[in-house]
């Protein structure tokens, strides 16, 4: 028999992750500007490099640069999917704490909307507070969106 799965087993550490999307961006940026750099390098020898063995040098350019803008392709490929995942993961845990909130009493005892304060349509390297008090695991209406993630004590 499996045993009881805890709210903090499925946590998403969005800063962690907006990081992570941070780091590869400035990667990918380095890794570009290295490739032009060579690319332009290469470029360049075709002007001075004049004997006949300088017929097999353009074919090897052409190749080097190919596979430069597939590798291009292929970081902005990863950046746009981490920060639509980023996205997706930040909308729907404000939605859930939106909707576990709304489902909690008013201070005068009644049943009322109480609406999580995050804004989904920002980005990665934006700092969120977070919203409620400290979570419990017994009582999952007393989450908190931290950074863009449900949060639960283990």
């Amino acid at each position: 028999m499996a045993g009881e799965v805890s709210l903090a087993q499925f946590m998403v550490l969005m800063d962690e992750f907006a990081a992570a999307i941070d780091v590869v961006a400035k990667q990918s940026t380095i890794v570009g500007d290295t490739l032009d750099g060579i690319g332009k390098d290469l470029s360049s020898v075709a002007t001075y490099w004049t004997s006949p063995a300088a017929a097999t040098f353009e074919p090897l350019r052409l190749e080097f640069q190919k596979s430069s803008d597939d590798l291009n392709e292929v970081l902005v490929g990863i950046l746009q999917r981490m920060r639509t995942s980023y996205g997706n993961y930040l909308d729907t845990e404000t939605k859930a704490v939106q909707n576990l909130t709304a489902q909690q009493p008013n201070s005068d005892g009644g049943a009322g909307p109480q609406t999580a304060n995050a804004d989904a349509s920002n980005g990665p390297a934006t700092d969120r507070s977070d919203v409620g008090g400290k979570p419990t695991a017994s009582d999952p209406a007393q989450l908190t969106l931290r950074s863009g993630l449900l949060e639960g004590a283990a």
